[in-house]
């Protein structure tokens, strides 16, 4: 235990505290786990994996879905806004579609306007989306989380800010596969 020894530092108000304090520091940690999806053509009907992660805890639940685009996206895939209202139609007894998707604009603009910002949480306000889940972590902790779900594909040159990200490699779908598989033996048996 740490003891603080007594205050005589003057508060803004002038009143001098003589108190004392014991402080403890306390320390906990919390594991995550959560499944990892790789797919290609999401959007095409017969491909389940967006509509299985939904449900993946609330299987009977339809769940409400609005869909925020990168305009970067859909200058590269003009069909995706359309794909993606035709997916959520098809299935339909999982998702609810709550409004057309929206595009909007990606990279630094997004990032330094609120605006886009706040656009986006007006449509998720209208239409009473919520990101929460439950989990139970056991020792009776119980974990209330707010997720965001982001996905994108980019054909360009990947040119990262070295202030944001400290190394970047491309790799194929199976090998970052694996490269996680292996990560998380690691993690697991270490």
């Amino acid at each position: 235990m740490l003891k603080a020894a007594p205050s005589r530092m003057g508060a803004r108000d002038g009143v001098v505290s003589d108190t004392s304090a014991d402080i403890a520091w306390q320390e906990f940690s919390v594991p995550y786990r959560f499944p990892v999806a790789f797919t290609e053509r999401l959007f095409e009907g017969s491909n389940r994996t967006l509509r299985d992660s939904l449900c993946g805890v609330e299987e009977k639940k339809r769940h409400r879905c609005v869909f925020f685009v990168d305009d970067g996206l859909t200058k590269t895939f003009p069909s995706l806004l359309g794909d993606i209202s035709a997916y959520c139609h098809l299935h339909n007894d999982a998702i609810d579609l709550v409004a057309d998707p929206i595009e909007m604009p990606g990279g630094e603009i997004i990032k330094s306007d609120i605006h886009f910002v706040e656009r986006m949480q007006q449509v998720i306000f209208d239409h009473h989306i919520d990101f929460k889940y439950r989990a139970e972590l056991g020792n009776g902790l119980i974990e209330h989380e707010i997720d965001h779900v982001f996905s994108g594909c980019y054909e360009e040159s990947v040119a990262p800010d070295s202030g944001e990200v400290a190394e970047d490699q491309y790799v194929e779908m199976d090998e970052l596969a694996r490269q996680i598989q292996a990560t998380r033996n690691d993690s697991l048996l270490g």
